[in-house]
């Protein structure tokens, strides 16, 4: 019987003839089943030929319905035609009721057992050579017919010998010595035979002179014979096999329990019909139920699948309608339950798992921002695709090309370092508005979005008298562009001289050929019926092709062929440096833009990349700056995946290394499986020695020796277990490392999306246990949207609306697009709302709970799952978990019961071990959600010089001023210029006073003394006192000027003390804005340059090693080092480091 996930699949009772017998019907040969509209017989069709059916018989599963079918028809009939009939009672009542737990050695059993033990009505064939047989009275010995002559070697060897039946079969006990009890003769049996032709003919033979036909039993013919013939007797673990029920009266058996299995028995009743299934017992003990609960299950899946395809909301119900459904509901509910695996949509809705609006995807600048910041406009990253393709690629084939291995952020980086912007970064500008609340600032402000959580601390900060802005930096000079090895760009340049390797070895030889034609299909089947007229069309569009490939490559041969050295030449001898890896590309630009997928991306690549005035001498350093100041980082991307799609469809090396891989894997495999089948065999050992323990231990008299010594074996027994099970984890790890696939996903969700992991193959994975020195690769799980088909499959949406939604998400976001094309909206306070005809119904509420009056249908229930926000129905968006925390709350809300989330969660189960290992290192790493030492310092250093009350305060205009300054002073840069320069004057006016005052006091003090050295006339004293009274005026005004009271009643004083005071502020307030801008602007940059210095730090470790320089230093010639290359030597080399050394012989 067929298996579909493993239980038997019956295939529906018939349906009743229709009243009209004049109908067309769609009819299925295979199962007796015909429909009357097509679309039932494609839905069941569809069902039948996907590949989720299993053959009973010989275990192969991944079939369609017809191949398990045909599997088992063939298998049967094999078995009826060759396992010899009167073999089959002794066997199946060897079989009925044995306690052999595992197949296979149950087979072993069956074949030891009855090797050499023959029944009467068998046929047997005769032994050469055998001197003992007993022919009966006036009956010669038999003798081979020599008239038969050998066909087909010893697969036909039974053509030598005659065909005996046997008609007597006689037992004999073993005879024993009475006194010593010793064996003499070990029971036997003998058995009369005749011949097939001739039963007058007879002889004696015993077992040993007896044998089959080799192709009538074998252990292949004894497991088909036990898959046909058996089952578990009951549901209970460790239940002995018993004959099928419809085969008991054949081999005259019954379904009585021996006394020893009576614990087996389920004691339970048998689930009647009526009962509910959920109670229901495993397929061995209900088969007569399972018919009528296939059908159900077929019938309620397809009543489903047709509600998902109604009208997406359904009115308020009557009374005697929600009674109704009701009691619908609960049938559903209760077949959900019980049917194992079923249309994910068709599972009842649980709810929004708040997952997608804290992922992460990245923009045209490829900068890691969340998908929920709809503050600013996003421009998507269109080839993120490309970029994941280019990362696999080069990890994986790293070792072949002599690449030490890097992550995908370091890929990225380098990348990003191409951009002569990315290599200054952002400056921060802070200033001080004036009274009026506007600012001078004039820059452009930055467009980049890195660094939100920074981004938006600075934009926090701004205040009614501070504002902050970000501005891009000057774009870094053409020196820092050139010098390739200490700005970031060493990494892509590395990559993409490993790639050009490829095509042309050191020999001139070449290595990756691209076909010289390539026709499309329409091109192919479209010019035998098309008319003479397109004929024409056609024939005008090749000759403008025709016209634009002569243009390019007229412009690419100008530089293909510089210096007279042809970009070929420079290839084979590995001529990468000063920037000549840029004429080689051009190069295979040339060679493969005949090809159709790359024609257009070449065209615009060779425009921007080829310069206008091509220098005689400078013509790499043109192309090199081109390429930088030029070319989008998507154009960028480019370059290098034209590269590795040639090579994948083309290199003779690459198709090697995968060759050579599935060679390796298939042969860990097979180690692999030779440790867990020790495993097993070792685990049940060790069950046997601890329960023989348990024995001894509650034995009436303890026996301490025994129970001690039994101890140390299981402890031995242990230490081995655990051997064996890190051999089988090494191997399983080593068999991820050398799994050289492409990008693989893990599986779909219910919706189509996809999910990758791309640490999974092909890449080495370090030892988990120490996590200071490791390295990551991606080091976050990936989400791409659907395919087209898929969305209008799963989603039961047009195309239509599809694209609609895709155009309208392009131009004013996803959110409106969603609302225009589907009609869903979200409210501020977070509940989603359905508009039709000017009529709005809350379809869920702000806390997930759904409208019970509501059926919500395929759409609906994506976008309240993922947000209209954050909404995947295009396969060129794609999302990134960085928070190990999603990644848990999406295997949470994956239902086990779905089909694709089923199969989705049994491959993250093969991956759980190492997530959070991942995670953990790449936020170590990055430190991605917390700020590490240097930051922290900043932050210490910002606080320092913080703006105090005094400081922002001190020349704010008062209200008298303010309204006197109304309509007279509308530029605030002229404003606070004005206040400067009347503070300015005002000073140097007091200087100038200040000045006369000390040349008069010197002058007076002159005066005084000589005339005290004069003869003292009533004149002369009053001369002298006159001096002195204007000496103590001076030194009066002196001290009124300096004194330190801020209330002196002497203005002048106190004006030069508060302009004294301003002019210290002042300095103060400009030092610390100018200290605040360059805190923030390393805050705000801290990030990129740390990453910008690891990307710097990077070198090619393993190319330094084995040609003793990096590959764009035009490392060439033979290697330092040998490598292992063979499959046997890797083998050799893997197996060595497990407890079994030696490896099993390969076939060559």
């Amino acid at each position: 019987m067929v298996l579909y996930k493993r239980k038997p699949i019956m295939l529906p009772d018939p349906r009743p003839l229709p009243t009209d017998l004049n109908i067309y019907v769609w009819h299925i040969d295979e199962t007796g089943e015909w429909f009357i509209t097509y679309e039932e017989y494609l839905e069941r069709l569809d069902f039948y030929t996907r590949h989720h059916f299993t053959c009973e018989i010989t275990g192969t599963s991944c079939l369609t319905f017809f191949q398990a079918l045909d599997s088992e028809e063939t298998e049967f009939r094999y078995v009826e035609e060759r396992f010899p009939l009167k073999l089959r009672e002794p066997v199946a009542r060897f079989l009925h009721f044995n306690g052999i737990k595992r197949l296979d050695a149950l087979v072993e059993q069956v074949y030891a057992r009855f090797k050499s033990d023959f029944f009467p009505g068998e046929i047997v064939y005769l032994r050469k050579n055998n001197r003992d047989l007993s022919a009966t009275p006036s009956q010669p010995s038999p003798q081979p017919d020599e008239g038969i002559s050998k066909e087909n070697g010893d697969s036909m060897h039974v053509h030598y010998q005659k065909p005996y039946i046997i008609k007597e079969k006689a037992q004999f006990n073993a005879s024993k010595d009475p006194n010593t009890g010793e064996v003499i003769t070990p029971a036997h049996s003998k058995y009369m035979l005749i011949e097939e032709t001739q039963n007058s003919k007879s002889l004696i033979a015993d077992q040993s002179q007896l044998y089959r036909d080799r192709t009538t039993f074998t252990k292949h013919l004894i497991k088909c014979f036990c898959k046909i013939t058996l089952r578990r007797a009951s549901s209970k673990m460790g239940a002995p096999w018993a004959v099928k029920e419809e085969y008991l009266p054949m081999y005259g058996l019954t379904m009585d329990w021996p006394p020893e299995m009576l614990k087996y028995k389920d004691e339970e009743p048998v689930v009647k019909q009526d009962a509910p299934k959920s109670k229901r017992k495993r397929e061995d003990e209900v088969e007569n139920l399972q018919g009528e609960q296939e059908e159900n299950k077929r019938t309620e899946e397809e009543e489903a699948i047709k509600h998902e395809k109604e009208a997406s909301i359904k009115r308020k119900k009557t009374a005697e309608e929600e009674k109704e459904d009701s009691v619908v509901q609960e049938n559903t509910v209760q077949v959900n339950v019980i049917t194992s695996i079923v249309e994910d949509l068709v599972l009842p809705y649980q709810g929004p798992p708040h997952v997608f609006e804290n992922l992460c995807h990245y923009n045209n600048l490829l900068e890691s921002v969340p998908v929920s910041n709809n503050n600013l406009p996003f421009k998507p990253f269109r080839e993120t695709q490309k970029l994941l393709q280019v990362f696999q690629f080069l990890c994986t084939f790293a070792p072949k090309m002599c690449l030490s291995y890097f992550n995908l952020d370091q890929l990225i980086t380098s990348l990003k370092c191409t951009d002569p912007s990315e290599l200054k970064g952002e400056v921060v500008y802070v200033e001080l508005l004036n009274e009026h609340g506007e600012s001078s600032f004039t820059e452009n402000e930055s467009d980049w979005q890195r660094n939100p959580k920074i981004r938006e601390f600075i934009k926090h900060r701004n205040t009614e008298r501070v504002r902050h802005y970000i501005a891009k930096d000057d774009p870094a000079s053409d020196e820092i562009i050139d010098n390739i090895n200490h700005n970031g760009c060493g990494l892509l340049v590395e990559c993409i001289s490993a790639l050009l390797r490829l095509f042309i070895n050191e020999d001139g030889d070449w290595t990756s050929l691209v076909m010289e034609e390539w026709l499309e299909n329409n091109d192919i089947g479209g010019r035998e019926n098309s008319k003479s007229d397109k004929q024409n069309d056609s024939n005008e569009d090749g000759e403008e092709e025709a016209n634009e490939f002569g243009e390019i490559n007229d412009t690419l041969e100008k530089c293909l062929s510089y210096r007279n050295v042809n970009w070929a030449e420079r290839l084979s001898k590995r001529q990468f440096n000063n920037h000549y890896w840029t004429v080689i590309l051009l190069g295979i630009f040339q060679d493969c833009m005949h090809i159709p997928l790359y024609t257009d991306i070449i065209r615009v690549l060779v425009e921007k990349l080829v310069p206008s005035d091509i220098s005689a001498t400078q013509l790499p350093k043109q192309l090199w700056r081109n390429f930088c100041f030029q070319l989008s980082l998507e154009e960028k991307l480019n370059c290098i995946w034209i590269l590795v799609d040639l090579l994948s469809n083309f290199s003779a090396d690459i198709k090697t290394a995968v060759e050579e891989s599935m060679d390796l894997c298939g042969q860990i495999r097979s180690e692999r499986f030779r440790f867990s089948k020790d495993l097993k065999a070792e685990a049940s050992y060790l069950n046997l020695l601890n329960l023989d323990l348990q024995t001894l231990e509650q034995a009436g008299t303890r026996d301490e020796p025994a129970i001690e010594s039994h101890k140390a074996r299981i402890a031995v027994q242990a230490d081995k277990l655990e051997q064996l099970q890190k051999d089988k984890n090494f191997l399983d790890k080593k068999l991820m490392e050398n799994d050289l696939q492409r990008l693989r996903a893990l599986g779909l969700d219910r919706y189509g999306n996809r999910y990758y992991w791309m640490d999974l193959c092909g890449v080495p994975l370090d030892n988990m246990e120490n996590t200071e020195n490791l390295s990551y690769h991606s080091g976050r799980l990936w989400i791409q949207g659907p395919a087209a088909d898929a969305a209008k499959f799963f989603l039961q949406i047009s195309g239509d609306e599809l694209n609609q939604w895709k155009k309208l998400a392009e131009e004013y976001g996803k959110a409106h697009a969603t609302k225009e094309v589907f009609h869903v909206y979200k409210t501020p306070e977070g509940s989603y709302r359905y508009v039709e005809g000017g009529n709005e119904v809350e379809i869920c509420d702000c806390n997930g709970i759904v409208n019970s009056l509501i059926e919500l249908n395929s759409i609906q229930k994506k976008i309240i799952d993922e947000t209209p926000e954050c909404l995947l129905l295009s396969e060129d968006q794609w999302y990134s978990v960085d928070r190990i925390e999603n990644v848990r709350r999406l295997i949470d809300w994956f239902d086990n019961w779905g089909r694709r989330e089923h199969d989705l969660l049994k491959q993250f189960k093969t991956i759980e071990d190492t997530l959070d290992t991942v995670y953990s290192i790449r936020d170590k790493v990055l430190h991605l959600f917390v700020y590490d030492g240097e930051e922290e310092e900043l932050f210490k250093e910002l606080r320092e010089y913080e703006f105090t009350k005094e400081e922002l305060d001190f020349d704010a205009p008062t209200k008298e001023e303010n309204n006197n300054s109304n309509g007279n002073n509308d530029d605030p840069e002229n404003s606070e210029k004005g206040n400067e320069e009347q503070e300015e004057q005002e000073e140097q006016e007091e200087k100038a006073d200040d000045e006369q005052d000390e040349e008069e006091l010197e002058a007076i003090a002159g005066k005084i003394m000589k005339l005290d050295d004069s003869s003292k006339t009533r004149k002369i004293l009053n001369s002298i006192k006159e001096l002195e009274d204007r000496r103590d005026e001076l030194l009066t005004k002196r001290r009124n000027a300096t004194t330190i009271d801020g209330n002196t009643e002497n203005p002048s004083g106190g004006k030069a003390q508060a302009r004294t005071k301003r002019k210290r502020l002042r300095n103060l307030r400009n030092n610390k804005l100018n200290k605040q801008a360059e805190i923030l602007t390393d805050l705000l940059n801290h990030r990129h340059f740390v990453a910008m210095e690891d990307t710097i730090g990077w070198k090619n470790q393993l190319s330094t090693k084995v040609l003793g320089t990096a590959l764009r230093k035009n490392a060439s010639g033979k290697q330092k080092i040998k490598t292992v290359e063979t499959v046997d030597a890797k083998l050799k080399e893997i197996m060595d480091q497990t407890s079994r050394t030696t490896v099993a012989a390969t076939n060559n």
